[in-house]
């Protein structure tokens, strides 16, 4: 038994019938086209109301505004998309949990704008979709949307444009087509209940999704884990694999090779040099090259400064007896027996001569001969993040500090990778680094989204949007992921501008996704993803010095930093990015700064 309801739409009061049924689901059903006669009393409307009721639903269909007794006037659909948001608003107002949307004609073209927008839409089907005499190109994602019906002689809709729509909006849609029937199904609404009845049990089945997109992501919590920031990837893990892209082919050639080649081919240990602006992928990239050492029977020791606790005596000595502890405790967690005097006391105040000989014949001289009598061809050793410990630079230049915990880590006499902070290239310190370690540091630079003559890099962006969709998708084939970027984001374009703004950056990229899931579930609206955006520039904005700005301007128009200290707080702070291509390096701003 229906009810006469009023409820409000903006200024206006909106006519509907009401069915009260089981409060854990219900659904709007909506009329086709005001101006050619379509209202909540149609014959299809009703008959998708009468199908829904004997499931258990309770319905709720209504008379858009200016239509039977609901106040205001037709709109051109922009009004009517606010009725059917207040409609959803009243089931779940009125102990409805969660609502399902059926739109017939003009009714599902009016759905199909705001399922996405609307909290609380479970399932959405469409009957006859217009799509051949209303525009349906502004809709992209529609995870909601799982049934679709029109004839096959459906002028408004017909069966070539149906399937071009549902294949754009969710593949996943299910369409039934009705033979000898239009648009109006004057002799196939028998049809049109079966196939609702059948449609409708897969829909009560199939588990409910708390809000719009998050059904089409197979695990919410397992993406939101992904995006992560703070989070670098270990390939040699299954489930880090799946999320991880191999980018370089863009970077303008590959520094773990060549890494990897000058440990490999050397003779003798040495230390590389590794560096790029913080969050690139550096610690990723680490971790790949070990997974590779290891598979060459490498052993490989990380050390990463970022994820210590222990912060007392930051000094290049403190630093080094606590890289060496460490390196201890890993070896010995393995079964290796070795002397621990040296480890028994405080770290030193500093580490002379001695001490860097006492740990080198106390640790790593005995490890290295254990590891080969064990078939191993070497040990080495990654220190990642070194400047995080704190007041590392406090007392002297960093550069310094580097070039003393350098020397020391060559008295250790094994291969080692250490990364150095990328501002040490433009204070004046490049040529000390290199004559203290006889190598130049490898540049690890950002993913390049656009040339330096400002055209799209598509190979760049197209790699970035690739990372995106293996954080969100990491079960599915490659080659099917790109059809699901409509499940995260409400238009086409707002994939593209995500990446875009990130600049390239690694980590820049996966902490807006990051925030985008904070605020709500995909497929994330052009607002969410603003406000993301307009968060992330606040930060940049607060940290800029007015001088910085005519900085900013320089290295716009010339693509080139300079070696003043003004410089490195531009890289430093991330108002600058570096690149690379085959002409060498060359620096853009970030793109979230209006300059």
């Amino acid at each position: 038994m229906e009810e006469r309801i009023w409820f409000q739409s903006g200024p206006y009061k909106i006519e509907g019938l009401w069915h009260r049924g089981n409060p854990d689901t219900g659904v709007v059903i909506t009329h086709p086209h005001p101006l050619y006669g379509g209202d909540m009393d149609n014959y299809v409307v009703k008959t998708i109301g009468e199908v829904y009721r004997k499931k258990g639903y309770t319905t709720l269909r209504f008379n858009f505004r200016g239509v039977g007794a609901s106040e205001g006037k037709y709109e051109e659909g922009i009004g009517e998309q606010e009725d059917v948001i207040a409609a959803v608003a009243c089931l779940l107002q009125n102990g409805v949990k969660q609502a399902d949307l059926a739109g017939y004609s003009f009714g599902a073209w009016v759905n199909a704008h705001i399922a996405c927008e609307t909290a609380g839409i479970r399932h959405m089907i469409m009957v006859s979709p217009p799509v051949d005499f209303l525009s349906f190109d502004a809709i992209s994602a529609l995870p909601c949307f799982t049934h679709a019906i029109c004839g096959d002689k459906d002028e408004f809709a017909t069966v070539e444009n149906v399937r071009a729509m549902i294949s754009r909006c969710n593949p996943d849609a299910v369409l039934e087509v009705l033979p000898n029937c239009n648009h109006f199904y004057s002799i196939a609404l028998n049809g049109l209940e079966s196939f609702l009845q059948t449609h409708l049990e897969q829909c009560v089945k199939s588990a409910p999704v708390s809000q719009k997109g998050s059904k089409n992501i197979t695990d919410l919590k397992r993406f939101f884990r992904a995006c992560n920031p703070t989070r670098s990837l270990d390939i040699s893990k299954e489930e880090d694999r799946k999320y991880y892209v191999d980018f370089s082919a863009v970077r303008s050639g590959n520094l773990l090779r060549e890494i990897k080649r000058s440990i490999v081919l050397s003779g003798t240990p040495a230390i590389q040099l590794f560096t790029g602006h913080t969050g690139c992928g550096k610690s990723t990239e680490l971790l790949r090259l070990k997974n590779e050492l290891e598979k060459e029977n490498y052993r490989v020791l990380c050390f990463d400064a970022a994820a210590e606790t222990d912060t007392g005596g930051t000094d290049a000595g403190g630093l080094l007896f606590r890289i060496a502890r460490k390196a201890a405790e890993n070896l010995r967690e393995e079964g290796m027996e070795l002397p621990s005097g040296i480890f028994r006391q405080d770290a030193p105040a500093s580490a002379g001569e001695s001490i860097c000989d006492s740990i080198r014949e106390d640790l790593f001289a005995p490890a290295e001969r254990r590891l080969k009598e064990q078939g191993k061809k070497g040990l080495l050793l990654i220190v990642d993040n070194p400047d995080y410990m704190g007041s590392l630079s406090e007392n002297k230049e960093p550069e310094y500090t580097f070039i003393e915990l350098g020397e020391q880590l060559k008295r250790l006499q094994i291969h080692t990778v250490l990364t150095i902070p990328l501002s040490l290239l433009f204070s004046g310190a490049s040529e000390k680094l290199k004559q203290c370690f006889g190598v130049s540091p490898k540049i690890l630079p950002m993913i390049p989204l656009w040339n330096r003559n400002g055209n799209l890099n598509e190979e760049g962006m197209k790699r970035m949007k690739e990372m995106v969709l293996a954080r969100a998708f990491p079960d599915t084939d490659k080659k099917e992921r790109e059809s699901r970027l409509s499940f995260l984001f409400a238009a086409p374009e707002m994939a593209e501008q995500i990446c875009r703004m990130s600049g390239g950056h690694v980590r820049n990229l996966i902490q807006m996704l990051y925030s985008c899931l904070q605020k709500d579930d995909p497929p994330f609206s052009k607002k969410i993803l603003e406000e993301v955006l307009q968060e992330e520039r606040d930060v940049l904005m607060r940290k800029m010095q007015h001088h910085e700005k005519e900085l900013l301007h320089k290295v716009a128009e010339n693509q080139s930093v300079g070696g003043e200290k003004e410089y490195e707080s531009l890289l430093r702070n991330m108002f600058v990015f570096e690149y690379e291509d085959k002409e060498g390096l060359w620096y853009g701003v970030n793109p979230l700064l209006h300059v």
